[in-house]
């Protein structure tokens, strides 16, 4: 049977000492190593998370690049979001978000409406705050799993 989440917790935080009496400063010290420790899988995850994401930014540029695009700005932020690429090729200035997965079956389901708003809101305001100028303006999508690579031009529109 389920449990309640608080009778969870004080199974996991009441402690009796042999002598009777309950022991809560016993149990803080190792909750606060287990916290540590959770602290450092967590931030060992994120890292290689942002580690990976790098890479795949960097994987995608090179491929566009070898394709005849200039890279104008990568990992771009600002208050609206975030752009992984902003590249120009043929007077189109190209917003592309990268998605890696283990498939690329994956990765293509894995960009949601409302990132896509997000993303052309950050492309918005990235036109409106840099003097580029461009013909058109599209947004890609750079899918990567495993050693496959797809790229796809109008991934949605703005």
């Amino acid at each position: 049977m389920l449990q309640a989440a608080t009778s969870l917790s004080e199974q996991n935080t009441k402690r009796v000492s042999p002598t009777g009496g309950r022991s809560y400063q016993n149990q803080n010290r190792s909750d606060a190593g287990a916290r540590s420790s959770q602290k450092k899988n967590a931030s060992s995850t994120g890292a290689r998370s942002y580690q990976k994401g790098v890479t795949s930014e960097q994987r995608a540029a090179s491929y566009l690049k070898r394709h005849g695009h200039v890279v104008v700005a990568q990992r771009y932020r600002n208050e609206c979001g975030e752009i992984d690429i902003v590249s120009k090729k043929d007077s189109v200035l190209h917003i592309v978000e990268v998605k890696s997965r283990k498939s690329v079956f994956d990765a293509r389901y894995s960009i949601s409406p409302k990132q896509q708003t997000r993303i052309s809101n950050a492309a918005d305001a990235f036109v409106q705050s840099n003097d580029i100028e461009y013909d058109g303006i599209q947004m890609d999508a750079i899918l990567l799993g495993g050693n496959d690579l797809v790229f796809i031009e109008n991934a949605w529109y703005n």
